[in-house]
């Protein structure tokens, strides 16, 4: 078992939930993406019963000093800070889903990507701009950086079901769904 610090982290879900998932991602991965589809059926069949909480762990050592990798245009911290500025506005599950769409569609993320999203979802552009060059922002995601760290989480997606962690990637849509049916049952016992 992992102590998660999800006190400031976006979610998606019934805050009493019995199942509690935390998904550390990128968005630029397609598996992450993958995950996030799931997540979402997930949460659709099981609505009071399910909450996910998301970290990032963009695979860009612009924003992740645990990735020697920097890409030119820090498309992946670029993301990861876009979802966490929604958030600030409750806008967070457009911007979320509003990303992965974008990959899915092979749209690089970038600063006009993101503000086009921002535009579309009605975010007040100019707290979005101020939130998007902050070292609040920055920070926040440093800090979940040092969190998966210490969590010994080297690829995405990784998840946690009730603070215990998945094989990473992918989750296997059976075994993630069962699982999900087991604890309900067992928490309404």
């Amino acid at each position: 078992l992992v102590s998660l610090n999800l006190s400031e982290a976006p979610f998606i879900g019934n805050k009493s939930a019995s199942v509690k998932i935390v998904k550390y991602a990128d968005f630029n991965c397609g598996h992450c993406m993958h995950a996030s589809k799931l997540l979402k059926q997930v949460i659709a069949e099981n609505p009071n019963d399910v909450i996910v909480y998301f970290k990032n762990f963009p695979l860009d050592g612009t924003c992740n000093y645990l990735v020697d990798r920097k890409t030119p245009t820090a498309s992946s911290c670029v993301a990861a800070t876009a979802a966490l500025c929604a958030n600030k506005q409750g806008k967070f599950a457009e911007m979320y889903h509003g990303l992965y769409e974008d990959l899915e569609l092979g749209n690089r993320h970038s600063v006009p990507t993101v503000m086009q999203l921002a535009t579309k979802f009605s975010l007040n552009m100019n707290q979005f701009k101020s939130c998007m060059g902050s070292e609040e922002t920055k920070n926040f995601i440093t800090r979940e950086v040092k969190e998966a760290e210490k969590l010994k989480i080297e690829s995405t997606p990784s998840l946690f079901v009730n603070d215990k962690a998945l094989d990473a990637g992918t989750p296997n849509e059976t075994f993630l769904k069962a699982l999900v049916k087991s604890i309900i049952a067992v928490q309404k016992k």
